[in-house]
């Protein structure tokens, strides 16, 4: 992947080095190959209004102005319940593995609990597995839709190295998203199996998926 990767920040092509020291990349849009840089988050946001293929990232911007203003609140039942999400979602995905005899950090796993899933199934999350290690080793950390303002509470801060998407995922260097973000899209889903492309493997301390 990273041997056919370009960069591009408005409009012209920069070498990797330049790009990854903007504070806003997206990768995925239009395809898996290309990375976006841009100044500031706005700046970003104000691109993806126009853009098709990155239709979630305005629903992105709606959740993050909400999202934002919890911060000094007592969050202590919103970290229980994101918990008790994830000990679920993670309770399931393991039994699909060994339903199917699939190895945990597998593609395949991934899309037979997503959007490949039986008809006569629901999904058992949607849209986003972050990995501890390279090419989706290492434990696993699934995120529904929504805000996640610190992966610490899942013992998953400053540790993802790879991804599966399916939709959109922002990860954030900071908690309560803040710092240096990356926008990942999938569809209808993507593996993006080592992060250090982008200089962002075991950065992520927040994200918000969509």
């Amino acid at each position: 992947m990273s041997d056919r990767m370009s960069f591009v920040c408005n409009n012209r092509s920069i070498d990797r080095d330049t790009a990854v020291s903007y504070p806003v990349l997206v990768v995925g849009s239009p395809d898996q190959n290309t990375t976006l840089a841009f100044e500031s988050e706005d700046e970003c946001f104000n691109w993806a209004e126009g853009v098709e293929h990155a239709g979630k990232i305005p629903l992105i911007r709606k959740i993050l102005l909400e999202a934002r203003t919890r911060e000094a609140l007592d969050n202590s039942l919103v970290e229980a319940r994101q918990r008790s999400v994830v000990e679920r979602i993670s309770g399931d995905l393991n039994q699909l593995a060994k339903r199917l005899d699939l190895p945990m950090g597998s593609e395949e796993l991934f899309r037979r609990a997503t959007y490949e899933r039986d008809v006569l199934e629901p999904s058992i999350f949607d849209p986003v597995n972050l990995y501890e290690h390279e090419n989706y080793g290492g434990r696993i950390l699934p995120l529904p839709g929504g805000a996640w303002p610190f992966l610490g509470w899942f013992g998953f801060n400053d540790i993802t190295t790879s991804a599966i998407i399916s939709g959109e995922c922002v990860l954030y260097e900071n908690p309560w998203w803040g710092g240096r973000s990356l926008f990942l899209i999938g569809h209808p889903a993507l593996g993006y199996s080592n992060l250090g492309i982008w200089n962002w493997n075991d950065i992520a301390s927040s994200a918000v998926v969509a």
